[in-house]
């Protein structure tokens, strides 16, 4: 029976810490990328086809004026790019890691408490939405990541245009970025934090009843 105790408890812990780790997330991803060598979906599989994606979605084209004005600033901007690019790729692995320990965290909770007989169906759906949200925020930092390498790499100053449309591209990709993280923060408090707290209150009380029937047994 103490055994059976002592799991419980380390249930009601586990819970717990993975409601800790898991609210996290939103504010463990917000700043990383990876190194994304192939396009993803919605981007050309070549620098030439992106361009021209991203020439076609500009809303206004540029006068003379606004061309001549962008050449004699843009290599000056490429280099904050890069930089930039590269304070993003140091988060590479921290993402990776994130991202994991939220999977093994989200398997060892599922395991422990089905063998310890607890109903974890209304668990496994928003739990799937949650790794799903996590997986699509992934792919557009990918596609983030391949846009901020095309602004930084491109010859700017032979086509401005191109510049400004990549430039707008990225603008878009980090709101879209942005909603996505407030998303996942969102989903985890409204959604899965309220089922772990009502399956942690429902171990508590579990495991309150287990010392009562020990105690009065010993007695």
């Amino acid at each position: 029976m103490r055994k059976y105790l002592l799991g419980l408890t380390g249930l009601v812990l586990m819970v717990g810490v993975f409601t800790t780790g898991v609210s996290a997330v939103g504010e463990d991803i917000a700043p990383t990328t990876s190194n994304a060598e192939t396009a993803r979906q919605g981007l050309g599989d070549t620098r030439e086809k992106r361009v021209e994606a991203y020439k076609d979605k500009l809303r206004t084209n540029l006068n003379q004026s606004e061309q001549n004005k962008l050449k004699a600033t843009c290599a000056s901007a490429q280099g904050n790019i890069k930089s930039l690019t590269s304070r993003i790729n140091n988060f590479s692995s921290k993402r990776a890691t994130v991202f994991e320990n939220l999977k093994t965290k989200m398997t060892n909770l599922l395991t422990r408490l089905e063998t310890s007989g607890v109903d974890t169906s209304s668990l496994l759906a928003p739990l799937t939405g949650l790794q799903t949200q996590v997986q699509d925020f992934s792919t557009d930092l990918d596609d983030y990541q391949i846009i901020l390498t095309d602004l930084s790499e491109m010859d700017c100053t032979a086509d401005p245009t191109a510049f400004k449309a990549a430039l707008e591209e990225a603008r878009e990709k980090r709101v879209e970025l942005k909603q996505q993280t407030d998303t996942i923060k969102a989903y985890f408090a409204e959604t899965i934090k309220p089922i772990l707290q009502t399956i942690k209150s429902d171990l508590m009380t579990k495991t309150e009843s287990t010392t009562s029937s020990e105690t009065a047994g010993d007695n």
